[in-house]
C-alpha cells in the first residue's frame, strides 16, 4: 500500500487550522465557540474520510475456487476449463478486478500454458442443458469488475489456451495458478493455487467429447452422458 500523501497534506492542514483556532479561542476566552469548532473538525474528518477512503484503507482482493470443469470450446482451442470462482475483497477500500488468468502447469516436465478468460458461464444453465457451450449459456466475454468492500462476486468463467504454440494434456498431476491484477497492483499475482492429477481413463473421456470434472476432493467425476 502506497503512502497516502495526499491525506497526509491534508490532515495536517486541518489540525493546524484548528490548533491556530483553539489558541485564538482560548485567547479572546470565548468558549461558546468551542462547540461549533469541534463539530466543523468532525465533518471534516467524516470528509476526509469519505474521499481518501482508498488511500486510507486498501483494497484486497482474494480468490476462491478448486473445482475445474473440463469442456470443449465453441472456438477453436484445443481444450477450455471453466472455473467457478469466488472473487473477495477482504479490505475496506472498493476496488477493480482487471483481469484473471490461469497458469496451467504440468509438473512433471514444468510445460505450462496461459489460459485467458474467454466468457463469463451461467453455470446452473450449463448442467441443465446438454453440457456444452452454446449461446444460451454464455453470458458475454468477461471483463473488469468492481468490487465493494467485504462483498464476494461469484463467476465461473471459460478458460482456453490463445492461439500460439499447442499444449496437449497428457497423463500427470497439473497445478492451476490463479493470476489476478486489480487497479492498486501494478503487476498480476499468483492469489490461489491447486493442484490435479489426470489419468489416462480421464484424457481418453474427455478426447471423447465428453465434459468432464475435477471435484475439490480430487476425485475425477465424469459428467451425464447426453
Amino acid at each position: 500500500m502506497q503512502f497516502p500523501h495526499r491525506l497526509f497534506l491534508t490532515v495536517s492542514g486541518i489540525v493546524a487550522a484548528a490548533l491556530l483556532g483553539a489558541f485564538t479561542i482560548r485567547q479572546g476566552d470565548n468558549a461558546a465557540l468551542w462547540l461549533p469548532l469541534g463539530l466543523s473538525i468532525g465533518s471534516l474528518a467524516i470528509a476526509i474520510l469519505s474521499a481518501f477512503k482508498n488511500e486510507l484503507f486498501e483494497f484486497a482482493p482474494a480468490v476462491l475456487g478448486s473445482e475445474v470443469i473440463l469442456t470443449h470450446p465453441r472456438l477453436n482451442q484445443e481444450f477450455a476449463v471453466i472455473l467457478p470462482l469466488s472473487f473477495v475483497n477482504t479490505g475496506y477500500a472498493e476496488g477493480i478486478v482487471e483481469w484473471v488468468a490461469v497458469k496451467l502447469v504440468h509438473i512433471a516436465d514444468g510445460h505450462f500454458s496461459a489460459l485467458h478468460p474467454i466468457f463469463e458461464v451461467d453455470l446452473l444453465k450449463f448442467w441443465q442443458g446438454k453440457h456444452y457451450l452454446h449461446a444460451e449459456n454464455t453470458i458475454g466475454t468477461f471483463a473488469s469488475f468492481p468490487m465493494e468492500s467485504k462483498k464476494v462476486v461469484v463467476k465461473s468463467i471459460l478458460f482456453a489456451v490463445p492461439e500460439g504454440p499447442r499444449f496437449a494434456l497428457v497423463k500427470g498431476e497439473y497445478r492451476f495458478d490463479i493470476y489476478l491484477k486489480a487497479n492498486n497492483i501494478r503487476r498480476a499475482r499468483v492469489l490461489h493455487s491447486f493442484k490435479y492429477s489426470l489419468s489416462d481413463e480421464f484424457l481418453s473421456e474427455y478426447a471423447s467429447g465428453k465434459t468432464m470434472v475435477l471435484s475439490d476432493l480430487g476425485i475425477d467425476v465424469e459428467s451425464p452422458s447426453t
